[in-house]
């Protein structure tokens, strides 16, 4: 991987640390921008937010386009039936033994990105494994 790969892959694994630390401020906000109508400010501060925590102006910059108010995802997310479930429901249907072991690949084949990540971010491999593997199976469901 070159140096160029490299840094824009540790912007991306940035931002998504960042974005896992702050999850339920910044899914709370985001979630309830439309019926403020505050989603442009909300934004504005998520984006000073990343700034002062060491996210360029680049890496927010190509991100950007993306970043936009979709009510239909909020629809989805709040109509998801795992919210309903147990923690032990939810952990015998989700945690299985595949899962398990393509994490530990993964963390192995990943490792010295992972350890870049943890020295920087301090987000341990098996917390975004974790992460990766419920929410789309390591890339499986997209």
């Amino acid at each position: 991987m070159n140096s160029m790969a490299l840094r824009q892959s540790g912007a991306v694994w940035a931002m998504a640390a960042m974005l896992l630390a702050g999850a339920p401020t910044a899914a709370s906000a985001a979630a309830g921008c439309r019926n403020t109508g505050n989603f442009e400010q909300w934004l504005g501060d998520f984006k000073r937010e990343a700034l002062a925590q060491g996210i360029s102006q680049r890496a927010i910059a190509a991100a950007s386009p993306s970043m936009t108010f979709d009510q239909r995802i909020i629809n989805i997310d709040r109509g998801q039936r795992v919210f309903t479930q147990t923690f032990l429901e939810f952990s015998n249907r989700m945690v299985a033994g595949y899962r398990l072991q393509a994490g530990a690949n993964q963390i192995k084949k990943h490792a010295a990105i992972f350890a870049k990540i943890e020295q920087q971010w301090g987000v341990p491999a098996p917390v975004i494994v974790a992460f990766w593997g419920l929410e789309s199976d390591f890339g499986g469901n997209m």
